[in-house]
């Protein structure tokens, strides 16, 4: 192995530690920033980190409350519910996602332009 692979493998050595590394750059952007969707983003990443990290109660806890998931959350959410064996409430959150998710593509489709 020559050292241009010995560089590209290396990521792979301290993968836990950078994702965990990446997860604290999201915790801080969630508490400094004003930016609603920025924070918003920070948390599902956030999420996603410690899904990676084997950590689906902490998923659950990050997104649980959220005022109004998007459909990433949902999926993220009933994955760690599924991991955590509560799959009645995984199942629950994905049937509410995609009828939330339905009713918003229905509304695009029937939604007719203001008159001028």
């Amino acid at each position: 192995m020559d050292s241009s692979e010995k560089e590209a493998r290396l990521p792979l050595n301290n993968y836990h530690a950078l994702v965990a590394e990446a997860k604290a750059l999201f915790v801080r952007v969630k508490t400094e920033s004003n930016d609603a969707e920025l924070i918003m983003t920070a948390l599902l990443m956030e999420a996603a980190c410690a899904s990676i990290l084997g950590n689906p109660n902490e998923v659950i806890e990050l997104l649980e409350k959220t005022a109004k998931p998007a459909y990433s959350h949902e999926i993220l959410l009933a994955s760690a519910y599924s991991t955590t064996e509560r799959h009645k409430e995984a199942e629950s959150v994905l049937q509410i996602g995609l009828h939330e998710y339905n009713d918003i593509e229905h509304t695009k489709k029937t939604r007719r332009p203001l008159p001028r």
